[in-house]
């Protein structure tokens, strides 16, 4: 989702065009943290404590969760990646290979 907003008169603020503050201040849930709308049409992120000066408020924002990872498949044993070089024409009688623990 695209939030849509404008740019206010003054050029000092990004408005969403869609959110609204909330205006009922009873709602407002008290010490926690919170969007506040002050008098002035000034917000702060703050606790509310009943205070008048404050006239809307907000819930804070939440990050988005992140996408399950995509699951890896199963890995191979070593009898199917053996099965599988030897459907590709590997010869392991002809292979010599040192053993460092012999």
């Amino acid at each position: 989702m695209v939030t849509e907003y404008t740019i206010n008169n003054d050029k000092t603020a990004a408005v969403s065009k869609d959110v609204y503050w909330d205006e009922d201040m009873k709602a407002c849930p008290r010490g926690v943290t919170v969007f506040l709308l002050g008098e002035g049409g000034v917000s702060n992120c703050s606790r509310y404590d009943g205070d008048s000066f404050w006239i809307g408020w907000f819930p804070a924002l939440k990050r988005r969760p992140k996408p399950e990872p995509e699951p890896k498949p199963p890995a191979e044993t070593l009898e199917q990646i053996g099965a599988k070089l030897v459907s590709m024409g590997y010869d392991f009688d002809e292979l010599e290979l040192d053993n460092p623990y012999n």
